[in-house]
């Protein structure tokens, strides 16, 4: 994986931050992603059924694992689609919800990638020394 082109997917530094050590990453992620699964699952019944509580119940699970996995992209989609619940509004959720799905899609084809870790890690490291480069 080239990670100077590959968009951020995985803040790595997030995703340390909570878990804390490098051997727990795996399990976290793992369990991250089926988790994610489910709430888009049941983001999609609930914005089906047009029921607005659930929709800003399930995003905001949503938004949470992502943010526990360092998918960042991914939790600020999530966080836009449980303020459309929040407010109620069901048509925007539902136009919402092909951005979050989309954005999923993005971390689960990353984190597919054998040497995702190493990509985060990487692109982690390049930000630090552009941020220094410009100071």
């Amino acid at each position: 994986m080239d990670e100077s082109t590959t968009e951020k997917i995985i803040d790595w530094a997030t995703v340390m931050n909570v878990c804390g050590y490098e051997s727990l990453v795996e399990t976290i992620i793992k369990s991250g992603l089926k988790d994610a699964r489910q709430a888009l699952k049941l983001l999609a019944k609930a914005i089906k059924a047009a029921n607005s509580a659930d929709v800003a119940l399930y995003a905001h699970r949503l938004k949470g694992v992502g943010m526990t996995m360092g998918a960042t992209g991914l939790s600020e989609k999530a966080y836009r689609l449980e303020c459309a619940g929040d407010e109620k509004d069901i048509e925007t959720a539902a136009s919402l919800l092909g951005d979050v799905e989309d954005e999923f899609e993005k971390v689960t084809t990353f984190l597919s990638e054998s040497d995702w870790i190493e990509a985060a890690r990487q692109q982690q490291e390049n930000r630090q020394t552009e941020q220094l480069e410009t100071k």
